[in-house]
């Protein structure tokens, strides 16, 4: 949510508490009116260097802006994201006073809709990122996030995750001896597992940042003889 001066104004007007306050107010609506102006999504890279966006799918999505060169970018308020058609909440940047010296630049859901991703997922058979501004689009699109699509080939002992073409990382419960083989787990025959598998999957679609990456995880636990 973006910081809005007049709404405190208000606010602590109503709770009689602004006589008290009206310093630290007025030393507040002053640093907001000097903040830094905004850069547009079109001129990130000439003003701050290469722009990278990292995606991270583990539940919950994500997502973090990087620029390669120096500086704080604080992207303008018209800026909006969806992923997969859902509305995302936005961290805008800027200077600030911290060790680092900037705020980040993200977007982010704070409570994950799953089956509306997945029903759109379903539909589009891929995930979509869409970032704009008044006068940009980037559009990012990577394999399906949130179908979480496994599939048991229990006469080879082996689970298959169907939206990615590698496997990076993979835990099984129980803890038994197994093998990657693309995007396959390969376990000891006769065991009931459960599958958390990590992937990086290089997006299909990768329009206006210089650079996209992704950080995806999975689950599913497998009966012994239907996936549940």
């Amino acid at each position: 949510m973006d910081f809005d001066p007049q709404q405190i104004y208000r606010s602590l007007t109503m709770t009689k508490l602004l006589p008290a306050l009206l310093p630290s107010v007025v030393l507040l609506a002053t640093g907001a009116c000097a903040q830094q102006a905004p850069t547009a999504l079109s001129e990130l890279q000439a003003t701050y260097g290469n722009t990278n966006l990292e995606i991270v799918a583990l539940n919950q999505i994500s997502v973090e802006m990087k620029v390669q060169g120096l500086g704080c970018p604080r992207i303008g308020d018209d800026v909006v994201a969806k992923f997969d058609g859902i509305a995302m909440d936005v961290s805008r940047g800027g200077e600030s006073d911290t060790f680092d010296g900037c705020y980040p630049v993200g977007f982010s859901i704070a409570k994950m809709p799953v089956a509306s991703a997945q029903a759109y997922e379903a539909v589009a058979q891929s995930s979509d990122l869409l970032i704009e501004d008044s006068n940009t689009t980037w559009t990012i699109s990577s394999t399906r996030m949130f179908s979480n699509d496994f599939t048991i080939d229990a006469a080879n002992s082996r689970v298959v995750w169907e939206d990615v073409t590698t496997i990076s990382t993979a835990q099984l419960v129980p803890a038994v001896p197994f093998t990657l083989n693309g995007n396959a787990i390969e376990y000891a025959k006769g065991t009931d597992i459960s599958v958390n598998a990590y992937a990086h999957p290089t997006p299909s679609v990768c329009s206006g940042p210089n650079a996209c990456f992704v950080d995806l995880a999975g689950t599913r636990a497998f009966g012994p003889a239907n996936p549940q």
